[in-house]
């Protein structure tokens, strides 16, 4: 079993290390991140993974973060609605309603909420697939500013001032698909 743990400040890193068969850590899941009830998430070579199902789950930070720089890389198949959320209030109740929802989900069925969409805030200015490969992403929030790149490609960049800072959460959909993240970092800027 592989775990999750938190470095140093002002970089928050996720990585993975080997935890020992005595480890008492419920799902998988320890450091400075959480999940929410009823959800599984583990760690195989690097790779954050969820259990399959058909809920909604999340790993989330406990630290709250004003402006900061997340790059991450994530594999999602068509199947699977996820995203990344920011400034987050309530971090046992994750929403686009409170919080910035970062979307990675190319089949969304309205499109102008796919990947790249800052949902409910912005459609995507760049249409870029992400379907069954690894794909990097970068979000940049500095005060009212979010911006977000699909593999290099800015795909939003808006003013917004609704949350002004909150939790970091990673999501994954459920509805049966499937959804990888690694090399998850977190940095908070001046």
């Amino acid at each position: 079993m592989r775990t999750l743990y938190r470095v140093s400040s002002p970089m928050l890193l996720l990585v993975a290390y080997t935890a020992n068969a005595a480890d008492p850590l419920a799902n998988g899941i320890g450091g400075d991140v959480t999940t929410t009830a009823g959800s599984s998430w583990s760690i195989e070579d690097g790779v954050l993974i969820p259990e399959r199902g058909d809920e909604r789950v999340y790993v989330v930070t406990s630290a709250r973060y004003a402006n900061l720089e997340i790059t991450l890389e994530v594999n999602p198949d068509a199947a699977t609605n996820s995203g990344v959320f920011t400034r987050c209030q309530d971090p046992e109740t994750i929403t686009p309603d409170n919080c910035y929802e970062f979307n990675i989900w190319d089949a969304h069925p309205n499109q102008e909420w796919r990947t790249g969409a800052i949902v409910p805030f912005a459609p995507p200015t760049a249409m870029v697939d992400t379907e069954g490969k690894w794909n990097a992403i970068r979000i940049r929030l500095e005060g009212s500013r979010l911006r977000v790149w699909v593999n290099g490609i800015l795909t939003n960049d808006v003013e917004h001032d609704k949350w002004a800072e909150g939790h970091v959460a990673l999501q994954y959909g459920g509805s049966g698909g499937m959804v990888k993240f690694r090399n998850i970092r977190i940095e908070e800027l001046p």
